[in-house]
C-alpha cells in the first residue's frame, strides 16, 4: 500500500477553506491521506469529512494543550465518537490518532508553563535526561489511558504516535536516543507504524 499524506492544521481554517485544502491536498499535491490537527472538533469533523468527499484516507489527531489529563480524557474520548462516526459511514479510510506530542503538550510531564518550554527541555539532550524517567513513568500511564478511552470509543485502526526517540513498550513510552520508532497494537492485533 502506497500512501502518502501531510498534516493540516485546521483550527484556524473556515470550511470553505478547509474543502479548497483538501480538493488542493489531493489534485495538486497528490496525497493520498491527509492528517487533520485540531481541538475544535467542529473543524476537526468539517476536514475530515471534506477530506473524504475527495477521496483521502483521514488520520483524525485532536490536541487538547496545556488542559489537565481528566479534560484530555474528555476530549479524546468526544474525538473518538466524531471519528467513530466518519469510520462507520467510510469503512477503512479512517484512523484515530491517540497520544501525540503529550511531552510538549500535557501539564507534569515536563516541567514548563506551556510547549516552548517544554521544547527547549527536549532540544537538550543533557537536560532531558535528567527528567526522562519522571516523563517516562507519567507518559506510559497517560498513553495507556488514552489508548483505553480510544478503544472504549472507536472500533477502528487507533495507533499511538509519538515524535523522535521515544519507544512504546506496551506499558509505557520510552525515550531511545534519537531514532523514532512508533508502533502500537491496533484494535485487530497488528502493529501499525506511525510517527509525529
Amino acid at each position: 500500500m502506497d500512501v502518502r499524506g501531510i498534516s493540516h492544521h485546521v483550527d484556524h481554517l473556515t470550511p470553505e477553506r478547509t474543502a479548497a485544502d483538501m480538493r488542493a491536498i489531493r489534485e495538486e499535491l497528490h496525497c493520498t491521506a491527509v492528517m487533520p490537527i485540531g481541538s475544535d472538533l467542529g473543524r476537526l469533523r468539517a476536514a475530515a469529512e471534506a477530506a473524504l468527499a475527495v477521496g483521502l484516507e483521514v488520520w483524525v489527531r485532536p490536541r487538547c494543550d496545556d488542559r489537565p489529563a481528566a479534560e484530555h480524557m474528555e476530549h479524546l474520548a468526544a474525538a473518538a465518537a466524531l471519528a467513530e462516526e466518519l469510520r462507520a459511514a467510510h469503512p477503512g479510510r479512517v484512523t484515530l490518532l491517540v497520544g501525540t506530542e503529550f511531552s510538549l503538550t500535557a501539564p507534569g510531564l515536563l516541567p514548563g508553563p506551556g510547549e516552548f518550554s517544554r521544547v527547549q527541555i527536549i532540544r537538550r539532550p543533557r537536560l532531558l535526561r535528567l527528567f526522562a524517567r519522571r516523563m517516562n513513568r507519567r507518559l506510559g500511564g497517560l498513553l495507556e489511558l488514552s489508548r483505553e478511552v480510544a478503544r472504549e470509543h472507536f472500533r477502528g485502526r487507533s495507533p499511538t504516535a509519538r515524535g523522535p526517540g521515544r519507544t512504546w513498550t506496551g506499558r509505557g513510552s520510552t525515550w531511545r536516543g534519537s531514532t523514532c520508532t512508533a508502533r502500537a497494537p491496533t484494535p485487530r492485533g497488528t502493529p501499525a507504524t506511525c510517527a509525529t
